[in-house]
């Protein structure tokens, strides 16, 4: 990344700047906290690895300011004399309110992008909105792009699983009888004469075998997932330039979109067995029943609202575009 501030008395003071390096003219104060930058004068910003943020960065009057690659600013910037973003030059808000208030802008075809950070909202909330960006500037040439998005909601949790099925039904129990086997006949005996009284040999025998048992119940649905979370709004956009001579904006609105529903909650496990039914050595003995099918899938939550569109409205030298009549603030370009 590389920003070149040029100053004149004025204090530029950054609450988080973060560089590696730093090269300064010979008669230019430079201090690097981690945090902090104080300048008077000219300093020069060298690329390093890490990405920089001007977070919270706080100009009471700044000459000139160049920006070559992507930067953040999140806050206010009071005047800059003089503006130039370079071909490839990114600014990002990060969604907070930003106003910049500028003498002169030079955009070489640069992107000013309102999308929050992180670019979905983290779990369990909505999407934020992609705040207000104020631009007003005396003169402007160039092409600057807008892009003016909210932060998209979220996904839903997933459901609960399902209650477990009822264990099924017991087998019926074993039923002996005691029966007489192998009744003698009244057939004659060796006398000729018919026995007085039949010979029975009673045994226990199985008049019915013991049930297996029933087939556990069902398991029950999941419970459902919950909606997915509202999708932030788009920016509000004023750009207020004076003298647009040669200048040209073009831009995107994108309002966050609905996170998706939470996953329908696993079915339920099924429910176990029925006992088997008492045997006994007549009639042997039967299985507990299998276990009952896994209850299904829960449904899925619905997806989240998306983010509405916010008013823009670009005010150039007598042109108006957009919802101009939103903005009560309109303030020829440049410091008021």
């Amino acid at each position: 990344m590389n920003i070149i501030i040029r100053k004149k008395e004025e204090e530029v003071r950054g609450d988080r700047v973060s560089t590696r390096r730093q090269r300064c003219a010979s008669s230019v104060l430079c201090r690097a906290t981690g945090i902090a930058i104080f300048a008077i004068a000219g300093c020069a910003y060298d690329p390093a690895e890490e990405t920089k943020d001007i977070t919270g960065m706080h100009i009471k009057q700044m000459s000139v300011m160049e920006v070559s690659d992507e930067i953040a600013i999140v806050q206010n910037m009071a005047h800059i004399d003089k503006l130039i973003l370079h071909k490839g030059a990114s600014i990002k808000t990060h969604g907070q309110d930003v106003t910049l208030r500028i003498g002169e802008l030079i955009s070489e075809d640069a992107i000013i992008n309102t999308t929050p950070n992180p670019e979905v909202s983290l779990a369990g909330e909505a999407g934020t909105s992609g705040g207000y960006l104020k631009i007003y500037a005396a003169k402007a040439q160039g092409k600057l792009h807008i892009i003016s998005s909210g932060q998209d909601g979220a996904k839903g949790k997933t459901g609960a699983k399902g209650l477990s099925g009822n264990k099924g039904g017991q087998g019926h129990n074993a039923e002996t009888k005691r029966e007489c086997v192998f009744p003698w006949s009244l057939a004659p005996n060796d006398t000729g004469r018919p026995e007085p009284e039949p010979r029975c040999s009673w045994e226990n025998l199985c008049h019915r075998a013991p049930g297996n048992g029933g087939q556990g119940h069902g398991g029950h649905q999941g419970h459902p997932g919950t909606p997915g979370l509202d999708g932030g709004d788009s920016a509000m956009v004023l750009v207020d330039v004076a003298d647009p001579s040669n200048f040209k904006v073009t831009y995107e609105v994108r309002v966050g979109t609905g996170g998706l529903g939470g996953l329908g909650g696993e079915g339920g496990d099924g429910g176990p067995g029925g006992d088997p039914g008492h045997g006994n050595n007549v009639c042997g003995h039967a299985s507990a029943g299998p276990i009952g099918p896994k209850g299904p899938q829960g449904a899925s939550g619905k997806r989240g609202s998306e983010g509405s569109e916010k008013p823009l409205c670009l005010r150039l030298g007598n042109l108006e575009v957009g919802d101009c009549n939103e903005f009560e603030d309109l303030t020829r370009g440049g410091a008021p």
